[in-house]
């Protein structure tokens, strides 16, 4: 089960049964939600820790985002003004513990051949041949892009990968160098297998933005890849 998957499906769980409630006269729906809208952003943290543990850090800030909104819509807390240094004090800390990303440069690429969107769905995409980059975008959706049978010239590709609460899984050659630029802004990018190219080998570069996603490339050996 993906993150997405998780938080989605608890909250449509929950909103099923709080409208079940309001329209049997035992509690207000509105009143419930102005009240606890901030259990989102605690249910998507927890999430986060459950789903991607080695991103506790990103997760536990979300949650205490969460409890802390939670105290101010229950009148534990009357202002929000002391909430502003807290949020960037956690900011400041999740960015010293991300780790820096690996960069690339490439010129001269030709136009993009790929366009994938998955907005509250699941797609899954397998390229043959040249391939030339593009873009895929993951929000509240998943993403596996297989691009195993697929092959780079030596200018290389660019594909740019946008994911919000969202997960895109990456297949590979490994006889591809892969080279990740971008935040990721309480997600996880894996390269998951030992990857170590030729330096003349043909670079794809991602170009990732991940809000409460999480970016999966598996590098496939040659021989396994032409099976």
């Amino acid at each position: 089960m993906t993150r997405s998957q998780l938080v989605f499906g608890v909250l449509l769980i929950a909103v099923g049964v709080l409208l079940l409630f309001d329209r049997a006269g035992t509690v207000d729906a509105w009143a419930v939600f102005e009240t606890g809208w901030p259990a989102i952003l605690i249910l998507a943290g927890a999430a986060q820790v459950l789903t991607r543990p080695r991103n506790l850090l990103g997760g536990a800030v979300l949650a205490g985002l969460g409890v802390a909104l939670f105290a101010w819509t229950l009148g534990y807390v009357t202002s929000l003004a002391v909430l502003w240094p807290l949020l960037l004090i956690a900011l400041g800390i999740w960015l010293m513990a991300s780790r820096t990303p690996v960069t690339a440069r490439i010129e001269g690429l030709e136009a993009s051949d790929t366009d994938i969107v998955a907005v509250f769905d699941n797609r899954i995409v397998q390229r043959t041949g040249p391939f030339a980059g593009g873009s895929v975008t993951a929000v509240f959706g998943d993403v596996r892009l297989d691009l195993r049978h697929a092959s780079l010239d030596q200018a290389g590709a660019r594909l740019q990968v946008t994911t919000v609460f969202g997960d895109l899984d990456l297949e590979v050659p490994d006889g591809w160098r892969v080279a990740v630029s971008g935040p990721e802004l309480l997600g996880d990018v894996n390269l998951r297998a030992a990857h170590d190219p030729p330096d003349d080998a043909p670079v794809l570069q991602l170009r990732v933005v991940t809000i409460f996603g999480d970016v999966d490339i598996h590098p496939v050996p040659v021989a396994t890849a032409a099976t």
